[in-house]
């Protein structure tokens, strides 16, 4: 087989290659005489682009270069160097990205609305005032009235998440959640509305702050404090609402959003 016919596909083991076949355009000649050259043996160089488009071309192009039948005889310290340096730019760039998001800041809007909420098993959300913590119940007839009313405050993030940051009280207590022996709890807690209209960068004032997940007509509030946890009822009757790590098969963490009360 002549160089000339030689392809980077053809040194992978099932012959199967992501790189592009395209003519080459004039900015493609233009980035290419910027790339340099490795010798490998007479008649065949090999040009690592500084331009690598990801973590799997760069593993591609190693693979191609270890399954050459003849060893690098020149400058293979070289060539490695410049196949990992793309490596190594893509990782930190990714890195510096997910690092951003944990510094999150909330900013609090105008946008309330007020609503009940039932679960997927059509239990309604009650507040049992002697111990101050929300059940789930099945109401009767006659007795909606029994039913909490939420007020929704939304907030603004940055940078941006895919769903809303939401805060959930009722009356003068706010829902919080906070990690206590490696479990997370909700609570209704007293706070003013002055702390509460612009928690911003404060993790403290965090515990108040939930993730508002919407799939269809059912919803989820996921802890921002406390992530991979969710409010959620249990299958059985007069239990209180509390938080579930991840999809616990036995709890209910999908609600529904049911018209609002009047006051």
């Amino acid at each position: 087989m002549a160089m000339s016919d030689f392809h980077l596909s053809q040194a992978l083991a099932d012959g199967s290659s992501d790189f592009d076949d395209k003519p080459a355009t004039p900015a493609h000649m233009e980035q290419a005489a910027q790339n340099k050259p490795f010798r490998l043996e007479d008649g065949l160089e090999l040009v690592v682009s500084d331009n690598t488009k990801s973590m799997q071309y760069a593993a591609t192009l190693l693979l191609a270069v270890n399954r050459l039948k003849k060893p690098l005889t020149r400058c293979s310290r070289e060539l490695c160097s410049a196949i990992f340096n793309c490596l190594v730019e893509e990782t930190i760039v990714k890195t510096t990205v997910n690092f951003g998001v944990t510094n999150t800041r909330y900013i609090r809007s105008d946008s309330e609305t007020q609503f009940a909420l039932s679960d997927i098993s059509n239990k309604s959300i009650i507040l049992d005032f002697g111990v101050m913590k929300l059940q789930a119940v099945t109401l009767m007839g006659g007795n909606e009235d029994c039913r909490v009313n939420f007020k929704l405050s939304k907030f603004y993030s940055f940078p941006l998440v895919n769903c809303e940051t939401v805060l959930l009280s009722i009356n003068k207590y706010s829902l919080s959640s906070t990690m206590n022996g490696g479990k997370a709890e909700l609570t209704l807690e007293l706070c003013s509305e002055e702390n509460l209209s612009n928690i911003n960068n404060d993790k403290k004032l965090q515990r108040f702050l939930f993730y508002k997940k919407a799939e269809g007509t059912h919803m989820t509030f996921e802890s921002v404090s406390c992530p991979g946890w969710f409010i959620s009822t249990y299958e059985e009757e007069h239990l209180s609402v509390d938080m579930c790590c991840g999809r616990d098969a036995q709890r209910n963490r999908n609600f529904i959003q049911n018209d609002k009360k009047l006051p």
